[in-house]
């Protein structure tokens, strides 16, 4: 089943449908830079972190960078083997793949109850955060309506001040004129 004779090297394959080339190129090429944008991301995000994030966590990160890139390399190598036939190369890769693959698989696991616990941790503190804000902005606005009412208070006291105060200083004024 699997001696050299049954298993069709890339050439002939594509010969068959020699269109397909350029499509199988450049998506594997695409994914190769996704991967690789990804694997530099993360490994950015470390570095970025490297104070918040404890250290199993940055190195679970790193693992799971180096398995996307290695990810990748294997897309890569599909390019390279289709007119290079250095296919040593490309399973060599994929049995790096398949090492870094079993190990984050594996660290992932070991974290799992963590990283529930923190997604519903930052869940219930954001839905906190959100009624606190809520809160707040009511406050706000209760704390606005007062201030409202006090200077509304103050115009029409001042408004109803004058008129009496006048009508106070008549009344004082008014027995002295009748005196004289």
């Amino acid at each position: 089943m699997f001696d050299s004779d049954s298993l069709v090297p890339h050439a002939v394959c594509w010969a068959a449908a020699p269109d397909l080339i350029w499509t199988m190129v450049v998506t594997n090429l695409i994914t190769f830079l996704s991967y690789l944008t990804i694997c530099c991301t993360l490994l950015y995000l470390v570095r970025r972190t490297h104070k918040v994030i404890a250290r199993d966590w940055a190195y679970f990160v790193v693992g799971f960078a180096l398995f996307i890139v290695a990810c990748g390399s294997t897309h890569l190598l599909e390019v390279i083997t289709t007119w290079i036939p250095i296919f040593w190369v490309a399973a060599a890769t994929n049995v790096v793949t398949a090492v870094l693959s079993a190990c984050v698989a594996v660290m992932l696991i070991q974290r799992v109850k963590k990283i529930a616990f923190g997604v519903n941790d930052y869940s219930d503190r954001l839905a906190n955060s959100e009624s606190e804000k809520q809160q707040l902005e009511e406050n706000l606005l209760a704390a606005q309506k007062l201030e409202d009412w006090s200077r509304m208070s103050a115009v029409v006291s001042h408004e109803i001040k004058n008129p009496l105060q006048a009508i106070q200083n008549a009344k004082t004024l008014a027995p002295a004129t009748l005196r004289s």
